[in-house]
């Protein structure tokens, strides 16, 4: 991988640009030749020899920590414009990663200035601080290497390509041994993926049933707008009757109306007939 991708960065750095953020995410493989890759994602692309003219190197705390904090360089770090040493550090991290699963700064990348201290202890240390970080079975000689070179580079200097080539080539297949596909899954993160599906679900709880709402017995609450109504047609400290009752106790009430009128009427008669007599006296 990484001999591959030193083709596309030598390829754009002869046309005065760097990438500035190389990592897995903007790899893509090709679909019928897995074995060429692509380069994708310019958006921190910079045009570091505008007419052949190298920018200078000057630091800016401003525009420091730019890029995927993981593979910063130490120049952008620095807040210094990148530069072809900085795309082959940024590779080198990359690869660094892809073969032993981790980096030393790991647990603080939310602090970019303790990141960017490992990193200048990583580099102040080489080749052993690479070393320590090889898993069983995996040899990261030539990525100490590679990272020994980029780390004599002068910001300004072209960086020898072929050499960087013969140094990564020490750890390609043997020849005539078939490459399979491209892996960049850390160490052991397949027999953790196989050790989750062979774990048990866990048991899902059963939703608890919503309790019916309660029902208010038909008849027995307040008419809208007016009082209760009491059993015997009382005040509205009485208790509310059912309609039947109240029906009821209408027409007891009318028919009681009814029989007093003809009483009325009567002693009226009777006080004119008496009042004439008199008079007829």
């Amino acid at each position: 991988m990484g001999y591959l991708l030193l083709d596309v960065l030598e390829y754009i750095h002869e046309n005065e640009y760097v990438h500035a953020d190389i990592k897995a995410a903007n790899l893509l493989l090709g679909h019928r030749d897995p074995s060429k890759v692509y380069l994708a994602d310019y958006g921190l692309s910079y045009r570091y020899c505008p007419d052949g003219v190298h920018k200078e190197y000057k630091e800016n705390p401003k525009k420091g920590h730019d890029g995927t904090i993981e593979y910063t360089s130490t120049d952008a770090h620095n807040g210094v414009a990148p530069s072809r040493r900085g795309d082959l550090e940024v590779l080198g991290y990359c690869l660094l990663h892809w073969l032993c699963g981790r980096l030393p700064w790991d647990s603080v990348l939310k602090r970019p200035v303790m990141v960017q201290e490992a990193k200048a202890r990583l580099m102040a240390n080489l080749p052993a601080s690479v070393m320590e970080l090889s898993p069983p079975g995996t040899c990261t000689g030539e990525v100490a290497s590679f990272l020994l070179y980029v780390k004599s580079l002068g910001y300004k200097e072209k960086p020898d390509y072929q050499e960087l080539r013969a140094i990564l080539a020490e750890g390609r297949p043997i020849s005539g041994r078939k490459e399979g596909p491209l892996d960049l899954s850390r160490p052991g993160e397949e027999e953790e993926e196989e050790e989750e599906q062979r774990r048990p679900p866990p048991p899902q709880s059963k939703p608890a049933r919503a309790k019916p709402a309660a029902r208010e017995a038909p008849g027995r609450g307040p008419r809208p707008g007016g009082r209760r109504v009491g059993r015997r047609g009382g005040g509205a400290g009485g208790s509310a009757g059912s309609p039947e009752e109240t029906q009821s106790s209408a027409q007891s009430s009318a028919q009681s109306s009814a029989q007093a009128e003809p009483r009325g009427g009567g002693e009226e008669e009777a006080a004119s007939e008496r009042s004439h007599q008199k008079g007829a006296g």
